[in-house]
């Protein structure tokens, strides 16, 4: 955030020294062409440094300056002397953004249009687990990712009788206490940077209250399809192989509570891995993956309303590339289950249909 047109390095720092006392002349040369016109010197013959155009830190962190300083005022001239010197300037992040709510509805990397989060509770009853909302948890980073400072949360708005609670450090809601009839709570929560506290973001949080448990839950597809590269580590989350830039969501949904708002009370866990578990909707690695291979993970969504279960089927390529997306008319392709060796492929000419979850599933060991 530094203007433009103030001297960064003064002149007397970079002036060179000459014994036989002539006028020296200098001249500046970026290192590299993106970086030739960031930053120039004063006049020819007063080396102060001056930022010549704006900075951005994401963009170019340091730069690389050469400095030549010649006792005569073109090179032509006989004869001529000159002294070289590199310059290296560090840019050091300002806090300029307020925290950022995610995931952001648009960013370009400058500015972020927060996310909205809206999430479902049933009435007469106190869930034990954090809330879950739709698009993701409620969740701020500081918009300069370079400070990275850490944020607190808190409810300033639409806590009525003191329902909700939310973790200061970690922007988990939770319920304090029953809610007796169906009501819609829109709550205010504001992220606030821990040092810089004038740099905040308040978002909207809407949490339906609603009665009755109907319908069991259930999962829209028997098969997700899931990837992620041979070797990967810990602690990373599985990619959408319909869209390998996105990472993996099963969502399950709920006839009881209105369309596209998640039931808080679901829970979600891998039955038939250790390698693999669930946080939330997403499924993330709890070791290191090995080879390629295709491995296939039972999915199971636990209502903890009704105790009642679903349970779906992941199936995990291990391959070097991104997988594409099948196209409308692309046959299926054959499939190896991991240590059975067998391969099932679509008879020629028959008709797809969609898989159940028994057919999905491999076959027990032995």
């Amino acid at each position: 955030n530094t203007n433009v047109g103030t001297t960064v390095v003064p002149s007397t720092e970079l002036t060179a020294t000459d014994q036989d006392g002539d006028l020296l002349f200098y001249a500046l040369s970026g290192l590299s062409p993106d970086t030739e016109r960031v930053f120039s010197l004063a006049g020819v013959n007063f080396p102060a440094l001056q930022l010549a155009q704006p900075l951005d830190y994401e963009k170019q962190p340091s730069m690389e300056y050469l400095l030549l300083a010649r006792d005569t005022a073109t090179p032509e001239e006989r004869p001529s002397h000159t002294a070289t010197a590199t310059l290296t300037i560090h840019v050091v992040p300002a806090d300029m953004r307020p925290p950022w709510f995610l995931p952001c509805a648009f960013t370009d990397g400058r500015i972020c249009i927060h996310a909205q989060y809206r999430g479902a509770v049933p009435t007469k009853q106190v869930l034990s687990s954090p809330l879950t909302f739709e698009p993701g948890p409620v969740y701020a980073v500081d918009g300069d990712a370079a400070i990275n400072e850490a944020i607190t949360y808190s409810i300033i708005q639409g806590n009525t009788d003191d329902i909700f609670l939310i973790g200061k450090d970690t922007g988990n809601i939770t319920m304090a206490k029953a809610i007796p009839e169906p009501k819609t709570f829109t709550l205010l929560v504001q992220a606030q940077q821990q040092v810089h506290t004038g740099s905040y973001s308040v978002t909207q949080v809407s949490i339906q209250a609603v009665a009755g448990q109907l319908y069991p839950p259930r999962f829209p597809q028997a098969l997700y399809r899931g990837w992620l590269a041979p070797g990967t580590g810990a602690n990373v989350a599985v990619r959408d192989a319909e869209d390998p830039d996105r990472e993996l969501r099963l969502r399950a949904e709920d006839d009881d509570f209105p369309a596209g708002v998640p039931n808080s009370g679901l829970q979600y866990r891998i039955t038939n891995s250790s390698a693999f578990r669930m946080s939330g909707e997403t499924v993330l690695t709890n070791d290191t993956v090995g080879p390629p291979q295709v491995l296939y993970l039972e999915a199971e969504v636990f209502d903890t309303l009704t105790s009642e279960r679903a349970t779906t089927t992941v199936e995990v390529l291990i391959q070097d590339t991104k997988p594409s997306p099948p196209g409308p008319t692309s046959s299926a392709p054959s499939k190896t289950t991991q240590g059975s060796g067998a391969q099932t492929s679509p008879t020629s000419g028959s008709t797809p249909t969609r898989p159940t979850q028994d057919s999905l599933r491999p076959p027990s060991p032995g």
